[in-house]
């Protein structure tokens, strides 16, 4: 039974929400997550880069921290598919990346 409700793009899984209708049906046991698994290695590598920040991203993030802009959570070294963006805000779909020292 093919799944509508799947997108694949060839590198991983999204789903996107199911109508209303259909809610429910896939819960409780043998339900399976679609969650994506990261490359190994990549958590350690993201926990690196938080201890290692450069100085602009030490002075950015200074300003994002603690919803200080605009009352906006942001996480820093965060793991999207298989990238590490600098700094996400998931709730506003925003990624900032900084080049340079």
């Amino acid at each position: 039974m093919a799944n509508e409700n799947v997108i694949y793009d060839g590198s991983f899984t999204l789903t996107q929400p199911l109508p209303l209708r259909e809610r429910g049906k896939y819960r409780g046991k043998g339900s399976v997550s679609m969650r994506m698994k990261n490359p190994p290695g990549q958590r350690e590598r993201a926990r690196v880069l938080r201890r290692r920040q450069t100085l602009a991203e030490q002075r950015l993030w200074k300003e994002l921290r603690d919803r200080r802009f605009y009352g906006v959570k942001f996480k820093r070294q965060q793991i999207i598919g298989s990238y590490i963006a600098d700094f996400c805000s998931k709730s506003h779909k925003l990624v900032i990346e900084i080049d340079g020292g």
